[in-house]
């Protein structure tokens, strides 16, 4: 059962975002660029500059977001970092404003390890 939950899983990863860039360069930089799964974004505000570069996102960088499948070989390594700038990217590509685009790049900043299977580990209500 575990092997055919993987396996399900797995097939919504064909298209694996490369790792991405460091977020930073320098600080005297205007603009940085990260890459995300549908290729390059510019970041150009100062706001979420600074917040990729918060300890609370850095963070994020340790926290799987493929799961228990990925200990099996059946997904590749994606973790909520990445999750979280890709979704911003889509926000921002769409035009959306900042403080949606904001609340996009922060939505798992709260995330645990092993993420949403803590939640059925330790009985969160829903």
């Amino acid at each position: 059962l575990l092997t055919s939950f993987c396996l399900l899983i797995a097939s919504n990863f064909t298209l694996a975002a490369p790792p991405l860039s460091p977020p930073f360069k320098t600080s005297n930089q205007p603009e940085i660029v990260v890459d995300v799964l549908w290729g390059q974004e510019r970041v150009d505000s100062p706001l979420i500059q600074e917040l990729l570069g918060s300890d609370f996102m850095k963070r994020l960088e340790g926290v799987d977001q493929s799961g228990p499948c990925r200990y099996f070989g059946y997904a590749p390594a994606y973790n909520r970092y990445e999750h979280c700038v890709g979704v911003w990217a889509l926000l921002k590509r769409f035009k959306c404003s900042l403080p949606e685009q904001v609340a996009g790049l922060l939505h798992d900043a709260s995330h645990t390890a092993f993420s949403h299977l803590a939640d059925h580990l330790f009985a969160v209500p829903q």
